[in-house]
């Protein structure tokens, strides 16, 4: 029997969400502004759901919950962008905050730039989420991303989130290969 795939709708907008969507933002911020081709290719390895409802008792208490009315953050354009956009609403629990993907899509749009979004996850139920936001704008894959897979080695963009360090021997290979572009990798911190 194997393990259950990582569902990140507990944890949604915690603490690591903040950090790691303001500064996936600012990566793509940077390279949108000054980008040239027809189509920019986003890969996101462990892409997750589209978005999380905060419910009730949730990380994202810890997280944006403690964010959302902070008047430094306007004091950056890439934080006062990502308040601007997530959080400007009067009562944060109920409402949707986005993944890592809907996040690409929103700065590509914000650019002006038309993107492909490719996206892997292992969880149906994630997969089902990628879909029904995107349907066909979309390549979603219910399986691990492979190293070798064109749209990762040519992707303008990759995003690596594992959930875990269990998948590093596929994620250090992707890395390796891909010819151009940037990347993000965002490593869990495992504490016993």
């Amino acid at each position: 029997m194997s393990a259950r795939p990582y569902d990140h709708r507990d944890k949604c907008g915690n603490e690591g969400d903040v950090v790691k969507h303001v500064g996936l933002l600012a990566a793509l911020d940077g390279i949108l502004a000054t980008w040239t081709h027809t189509v920019f290719r986003y890969a996101d390895t462990f892409a997750g759901y589209a978005q999380c409802v905060l419910g009730e008792g949730g990380e994202w208490t810890y997280g944006v919950g403690l964010l959302a009315d902070r008047d430094r953050l306007r004091e950056n354009p890439h934080t006062a962008c990502w308040q601007r956009w997530y959080l400007s609403r009067p009562v944060l629990r109920g409402t949707a905050y986005p993944g890592s993907a809907l996040i690409a899509a929103d700065a590509a749009q914000d650019r002006e730039v038309p993107i492909r979004l490719s996206l892997w996850d292992v969880s149906e139920t994630a997969a089902r989420s990628l879909r029904a936001t995107w349907g066909d704008r979309a390549f979603v894959f219910t399986r691990p991303a492979e190293p070798t897979e064109a749209a990762v080695v040519e992707a303008d963009f990759l995003f690596v989130d594992p959930p875990d360090l269990g998948p590093w021997p596929a994620i250090q290979p992707m890395l390796e290969r891909k010819r151009s572009g940037g990347s993000l990798l965002w490593l869990p911190v495992l504490s016993k």
